[in-house]
């Protein structure tokens, strides 16, 4: 008896484990965050490195109205394998953006982190964790979540009309 009950008691448990799907990323790389922000239509990208060493993707700002995009990599193994990216974008203006506007900004939308850089230049920021593991269209999503934020930052911030 006591055996039958451990044993309903396994398949129970393995019945309520997560389930993933094949698109579950259960970390990032430059090769799997590269391989969604083509999927989200932003094929131009360079791979390289930050400061630290860590893997990091550029893209150019195109019509977003950024100066470019960049993707950091964080929490990262010796394979490259990394629990975290932070999607930047950077921005140039000729007049000043002030603590207001920001303000603003991260008042209203709930994605995104805006604030004034050590230069004085407006930065728009958005975190993406794949603990536990993240679908690939779920990335997609939050993607395309965040390069519509960059445009629409850049129209809060006067950059683009």
């Amino acid at each position: 008896m006591m055996r039958a009950v451990a044993l309903l008691a396994a398949a129970v448990l393995l019945a309520a484990a997560p389930a993933f799907a094949d698109d579950t990323l259960l970390k990032f790389t430059t090769d799997s965050v590269g391989k969604a922000l083509k999927s989200a239509g932003h094929a131009d990208y360079t791979v390289g490195k930050d400061d630290s060493g860590d893997p990091m993707l550029t893209l150019p700002g195109g019509d977003s109205g950024a100066d470019d995009v960049r993707v950091y990599f964080f929490e990262c193994n010796a394979k490259g394998l990394c629990e975290d990216i932070m999607l930047q974008g950077n921005y140039s203006t000729e007049k000043t953006v002030y603590a207001s506007v920001i303000n603003a900004w991260n008042s209203d939308n709930r994605w995104t982190r805006a604030y004034i850089n050590s230069v004085k230049s407006p930065v728009l920021e958005m975190d993406v964790n794949a603990t536990g593991g993240i679908g690939k269209a779920a990335l997609e999503v939050l993607l395309n979540t965040y390069f519509t934020a960059v445009s629409d930052f850049a129209t809060h911030i006067g950059v683009k009309p």
